[in-house]
């Protein structure tokens, strides 16, 4: 009996302990990341409030500007020590006219990469932004060449200071030789390294254009610029421009003498995350693959009913007329999803809803959607939004799970009997049928041939 109410007595302590330490791990995983989310607003709210991003701002020509979005969402906190952490977050790059910012496109950066890495410690912070460029040179590069194997060199721009250090990394191990600094904190734009330790670097900046879109890159140099070699993404194999010199800058660039901040972009982390959209009443979800809920094919008029199918399904001062998309009916804002996955290369937000202007497909976004063993891509537009989600920007990565935004009346499609999402599609730079790749299939008179969702 004794041996029995020690064992029942065991029993109980273990299990008190069991949800003690359970009870302990929850309450410390909810204080980390509320800990979390308060240093990435501090760290948003300086950013814009030292104005930071204007610093990064460059002008191509005339009517172009490069600028860099940050993304917020997908970063990587790596801890160096108990008393200093460095969050990197991915800088997504795009363009705009300066002359009218409607139009933001994204831009695809070749064998370079940038970062905005904060040091947290507890003296002060650091803001700075990290460019990483490859030793891997191929005929044809990827455009991701960050991970956690780098090797190649890192330029790193000191945003208080306005200074520049560098750091050389070999299979994601950093082979700087250590210059040790003599002030304290992290944050100061002063420098230990001794004159061996610095040089002149002149690097070349280009841009291209692939398919409607910008590509940049840069070359290092001594006396003049070294002009690319003959690299491109594949998809532009035929929509290539060749590469213009843009500008070089030469710099006074000495070795890094901060903590090794590592290396961001491992699995789970960095610009491949995709992001969710805004909120949607779940009545409202689709099915995965179909732009909105219960699709049917939208007409262009009472009597056409395939007016909104793709080919010569129109007249137009009695001739057959070409229609290049799929319009889907969808009455006003009604959330929008993606046939695929991908990533936004271009998006047009700023028109008012109920706004008729001549040949425009008002508010869209296109899409980067899907790429094939030939190194061909799709590219989807979804036009004649009243609205469009708050996180979707060039190079934003979404899913066909992201809320695109909410269908409207703008552009052309202003007044219409049957409001509609225009959709589009292109293989390669050629235009194609968009309504193969609708999960939803269409019988001839555009009623959906319904079929639950999987």
């Amino acid at each position: 009996m004794k041996l029995k109410k020690i064992y029942l007595s065991l029993m109980v302590l273990s299990v008190m302990l069991h949800f003690s330490c359970k009870k302990e791990i929850y309450d410390s995983t909810g204080i980390k990341q509320k800990s979390s989310l308060d240093e990435i607003s501090s760290i948003k709210e300086k950013y814009f409030s030292k104005k930071y991003g204007s610093k990064l701002l460059q002008t191509i020509n005339d009517t172009t500007k490069l600028d860099y979005n940050v993304d917020w969402e997908n970063y990587e906190k790596i801890d160096v020590n108990d008393s200093l952490s460095y969050y990197h977050f991915p800088m997504i790059p795009y363009s705009y006219n300066p002359k009218s910012r409607s139009e933001e496109r994204y831009v695809k950066e070749i064998n370079q990469k940038k970062y905005l890495i904060v040091g947290k410690s507890k003296m002060d912070d650091s803001f700075r932004v990290a460019t990483y460029y490859s030793d891997s040179i191929k005929d044809e590069l990827d455009v991701q060449v960050v991970s956690k194997n780098f090797s190649g060199s890192v330029t790193y721009f000191n945003l208080d200071a306005n200074t520049h250090s560098f750091r050389k990394y070999r299979q994601g191990s950093s082979i700087n030789r250590t210059v040790p600094k003599k002030v304290s904190g992290i944050n100061s734009s002063s420098t230990t390294a001794s004159s061996e330790d610095c040089y002149m670097e002149f690097r070349c900046s280009f841009n291209g254009i692939c398919d409607g879109y910008l590509i940049v890159t840069s070359t290092l140099g001594k006396d003049a610029c070294a002009s690319p070699k003959n690299f491109y993404p594949s998809e532009c194999r035929n929509y290539f421009t060749g590469w213009e010199y843009v500008h070089s800058d030469v710099k006074f660039i000495c070795i890094d003498d901060y903590p090794d901040p590592g290396i961001p972009g491992g699995p789970g982390t960095g610009p491949d995350n995709p992001t969710p959209g805004d909120d949607v009443d779940p009545d409202k979800i689709p099915c995965l693959g179909d732009p909105i809920k219960s699709p049917t094919i939208a007409r262009s008029n009472a009597t056409n009913i395939n007016g909104g199918r793709y080919g010569y399904t129109r007249t137009y001062n009695g001739k057959p007329k070409f229609h290049h998309g799929t319009d889907i009916y969808a009455p006003v804002n009604t959330p929008v999803f993606p046939l695929t996955g991908g990533t936004v290369i271009r998006v047009v937000r700023d028109i008012a809803p109920g706004t008729y202007i001549e040949s425009s497909f008002g508010n869209y976004i296109e899409i980067e959607s899907v790429r094939y063993s030939d190194g061909k891509t799709i590219k989807f537009l979804y036009a004649h939004l009243n609205s469009i989600g708050s996180n979707i920007k060039p190079g934003t990565r979404i899913t066909t799970q992201t809320n695109l935004g909410l269908s409207g009346n703008t552009g052309n499609a202003a007044g219409v009997d049957y409001p509609h999402v225009h959709i589009e599609a292109r293989k390669d730079g050629i235009r194609i049928n968009p309504e193969p790749y609708i999960r939803t299939k269409f019988n001839t008179n555009g009623t959906a041939i319904v079929v639950p969702c999987p």
